[in-house]
């Protein structure tokens, strides 16, 4: 059975703290509830990582022995976000035609460390979005004037990123390309 609020924090030894979501309601409303507010109807407490681990007769959230499932895990949302969201769709079909393009015109090894590189800030910064998406909607169903900032403010983030690979991309491949054309 999953204990929620205060009673769950109090069951484990913890202490019952605020909501910290509450702070951002305008109207102070939203102690251990938000459901007069029109969001969640009940917080669930979880304990620092050291706390829950360290007590004594408790077994670990996720055992230690199981270190491996973290990367199953870890699969699992990049699966999610390329299923889910087409912009990730997009970004891997670049990344898939770059390695071609690299494969195809034989780029160096430092050239490759700036083509996988570039890949691997884009993707991350997408999944990035996507977990800031997902928080913010998690959060709030209403219309919120931070709620669009922080939106907005990811998806910047990817942009400022992929725009910083479509420079690499253009230093690594033109080059070549003109080259190979001449």
């Amino acid at each position: 059975m999953i204990q929620t609020g205060a009673a769950a924090a109090l069951s484990r030894g913890g202490v019952a703290r605020p909501d910290p979501l509450a702070r951002l309601a305008p109207d102070g409303c939203g102690d251990n509830h938000l459901s007069a507010c029109g969001g969640r109807d009940e917080v669930i407490w979880m304990s620092p990582p050291g706390q829950q681990d360290d007590a004594p007769g408790r077994r670990p959230a996720i055992p230690r022995s199981n270190f491996w499932r973290s990367f199953v895990f870890a699969g699992q949302g990049v699966w999610h976000a390329m299923r889910n969201q087409r912009n990730m769709r997009v970004h891997l079909a670049a990344a898939t035609a770059a390695v071609v393009a690299g494969l195809v015109l034989r780029i160096s090894a430092v050239d490759w460390a700036c083509v996988l590189t570039a890949i691997g800030l884009v993707l991350t910064a997408e999944m990035l979005n996507t977990v800031v998406e997902a928080l913010v909607d998690l959060s709030t169903d209403e219309y919120h004037p931070l709620a669009k900032i922080a939106k907005d403010t990811a998806a910047g983030a990817v942009l400022i990123s992929s725009a910083a690979a479509l420079g690499v991309g253009i230093a690594v491949f033109l080059p070549r390309l003109f080259r190979s054309a001449g």
